[in-house]
């Protein structure tokens, strides 16, 4: 696949974006409405801002095989009498002892022993600053011990529309990084449902267990088609200013052929999504919420 080229911001790029997509997938946020009209002239598409696997104790899969798998992992957590907290991720930050234990105690040995490092979090100040502006919720054991920890971005919940979501949604937690004691790495998904239902209980009224970029690889739809195994909502989080991506490269072959994106406020499809694999992720998708245009997006 080719590489695209993200143009950044800016009116002035447009003819440029217009031109260069004859070539290769381009990127661009325009900063007017009128920009906007112009790439959506050319074949360019808004992107939406992310989209998210909502989690809460109703979106739960009732699928027989994963409850049994969830309930017995729980029973596991439950014996060691873990004590969950939501702290401040400030307050973690503000504290070497807890900064460490977490990050060099959990974080860094799942990072490597998984080879995934979301956001860079390899880098010490990379995961600080993610930390100063969260929170973080933590079980620890009868010791003081952090045994498991999961680290949330707070949002604009007013940004977020989906299926079934709360009309006064003020905020919007979204799990950035989780991490578990490697003796309980076979419970990450019953750790995961624990520190969903705590924020819950805080008053967060949509949790999700991630925020997916909505130029989807089609090499991470297996990821998302897991998410959605497990929690069965989704919902979609607007950019106050989208970007736009060509699709229908005339010479190459697009590096991102399938592409949530949104028109009037609803989602739809764009792209080569009667494809494998993306034909899989769009009918769980669409039996999830409804969706304005599916199909292809080719010039």
């Amino acid at each position: 696949m080719t590489p695209f080229s993200d143009l950044g911001d800016g009116d002035e790029l447009v003819d440029v974006a217009v031109e260069l997509s004859r070539l290769r997938q381009v990127l661009l946020t325009p900063s007017s409405p009128d920009g906007a009209a112009r790439l959506l002239e050319s074949g360019f598409v808004p992107v939406c801002g992310a989209l998210h696997v909502v989690a809460s104790d109703t979106t739960l899969s009732t699928h027989r095989s994963r409850r049994r798998q969830l309930r017995d992992q729980t029973t596991t957590i439950d014996r060691l009498g873990l004590v969950v907290s939501v702290l401040s991720g400030r307050r973690v930050a503000a504290s070497r002892e807890l900064f460490d234990s977490i990050y060099y105690g959990l974080v860094v040995p799942g990072v490597y022993a998984r080879g995934i490092t979301p956001h860079g979090v390899q880098h010490e100040a990379t995961f600080r600053r993610l930390v100063e502006r969260g929170l973080v919720v933590t079980a620890s054991d009868a010791g003081g011990a952090v045994r498991c920890a999961s680290l949330y971005d707070v949002r604009d919940g007013r940004l977020v529309t989906g299926a079934g979501l709360p009309e006064d949604r003020r905020a919007l937690a979204v799990g950035l990084v989780e991490a578990c004691d490697p003796a309980l790495s076979r419970c990450r998904r019953a750790w995961r449902h624990r520190a969903v239902q705590e924020l819950t209980r805080r008053a967060f009224e949509v949790v999700s267990i991630g925020a997916e970029d909505c130029m989807i690889d089609p090499g991470y739809v297996p990821v998302i088609l897991d998410k959605l195994a497990w929690y069965r909502s989704v919902a979609w989080e607007q950019s106050r200013r989208p970007r736009f991506v060509s699709l229908g490269v005339s010479r190459h072959p697009d590096r991102f052929p399938i592409v949530v994106s949104v028109l009037s406020g609803r989602p739809r499809l764009a792209g080569r999504w009667d494809e494998h694999p993306a034909r899989p992720l769009g009918e769980r998708l669409r039996s999830l919420v409804p969706l304005d245009v599916i199909g292809e997006a080719h010039a």
